[in-house]
Order: C-alpha cells, then structure tokens, then sequence
C-alpha cells in the first residue's frame, strides 16, 4: 500500500448555494487502499464525492490530487487525470442496451480502443456479458450497479470514487460488490467509498473516516472503527446498518 496521500482534502468548505454542507472538511487518501467515509444521513458524505469530482466548487479550502491543486477542475479534467465517478443515482440509460451504455463511458477513446477496453471490463463480469445485447431497463438492480462499475472502469482510473453501492442490492449482491472494489486495489486502483452499509464496507476497507455535520470527526484504520466508543454517537439521527 502507498504511504502518500494520493487525495488532500484540506479545510474544504462547500455547498449548494448558500447552503453551506462541508465545513472545513480535511482528510486524506492514500494511494492503493479502500477508504470509507461513512456517517448518518446529511453528514457531507455525498458532497465530499461530487466537490472532489468537481461537480462542486469549494468556497474556500484546497482539494489536492497527487499534490496538484483541482480546485475549479471540471469533471471532464478528472477524467483526465484517472478519476472516476459511479454516483448514488441511477445513471444508465434504460432504452439502450447494455453495450451502448458501456460505450458512453468510453467517448475519449478511438473506437478500437473503446472495443478493446469493452472486452477487457466484461472479464470481471461475465453477467454483464451474458446481456450485452439486452435494453439496460430489463436488469435487475445488481446487474445495472455492475454495469455502472464496469463503465467507470473503461479508462483504467486511478483513482476510483462510488457512493452508496450497497443500496437497493441484495446481501449476495452487495458482497459481491465490495469484494470487486477490494480486487481493484489489488490491481493498483485506489477507492474511496460513501457507504452506510458500514459492515460490509468494513470487510474491505483499509481506513475509515466518520463525518458529521459537514467535518471529519473519527480518523481510524477500518478495523477499529467499530469499537470506537465515538462511533455510535456519530451516527445518532441517521440510520447506518452495522449488522
């Protein structure tokens, strides 16, 4: 695992308008590892994603990428730089199939490469290949959220970020989710995830963070968080499922 941070949140305030979300949000990713970020509904975790991504700007605060500032990149700029997004909302188009939703994921690569890199994605989902000609629409929940991974990871990202991808799945489902993000690290991708699923998260996770109102409030290796006498309290006023 690196020991550098590959991502630096430092001081990051930001928002919708002038609803102000983080305050002062500072933590960092290190290179090679899952990271969680996890606490009760409307803690920031969610807007930490979007403003990295640059689908927010900060207010104030720095946002560094391999100690490179991305303050005003835009999301097209993070794709650039090996960052993928698979956001908590439903992204697919139902009325294509499964290959043309795939290949909207690729539209900075040749066609060549775009075949290439199809073929590659579906060895780690041979479901997914199995209905490459069928209308997204018509898959389950678990085959659309792997379909939604599998073209994030079309550009080889370095750096991958997923919020929520346990909702709506099955426990199968969702383990065998979490289990694909923990092969990506292996192959040198680093993942930071948003996740209320903490249990699960945790059997992959490298390190977790705890958010609240909008700021880092617990800093932990993921294999202490859960005993942390903090934990619970952070997430009193939202529901997060340990069990």
């Amino acid at each position: 695992m690196g020991t550098e941070a590959l991502i630096e949140f430092d001081h990051v305030v930001a928002g919708y308008g002038n609803l102000t979300i983080l305050q002062k949000a500072s933590f960092s990713v290190r290179e090679g590892m899952i990271t969680l970020l996890t606490g009760a509904n409307g803690a920031g975790k969610s807007t930490a994603l979007k403003t990295l991504f640059g689908l927010i700007r900060p207010n104030s605060g720095d946002i560094r990428v391999n100690g490179t500032s991305t303050v005003g990149y835009t999301p097209r700029q993070m794709l650039d730089l090996g960052i993928a997004y698979v956001p908590q909302e439903r992204t697919l188009f139902p009325s294509l199939s499964v290959y043309h939703n795939l290949e909207l994921g690729a539209i900075t690569l040749s066609r060549k490469e775009i075949r290439e890199r199809i073929d590659e994605v579906l060895e780690r989902f041979p479901r997914i290949r199995e209905r490459i000609q069928s209308q997204s629409s018509t898959l389950s929940g678990g085959e659309r959220k792997q379909l939604e991974i599998a073209r994030a990871l079309l550009l080889r990202p370095r750096i991958m970020l997923i919020d929520e991808p346990s909702i709506g799945l099955s426990p199968k489902i969702v383990s065998e989710v979490f289990e694909l993000l923990g092969q990506l690290t292996v192959a040198g991708t680093t993942v930071l995830v948003v996740e209320q699923n903490v249990r699960s998260a945790l059997k992959v996770a490298h390190h977790a963070y705890g958010m609240e109102m909008g700021a880092i409030t617990l800093d932990l290796p993921a294999d202490q968080i859960l005993d942390n006498p903090e934990f619970n309290r952070l997430l009193l006023g939202g529901h997060v499922e340990t069990h």
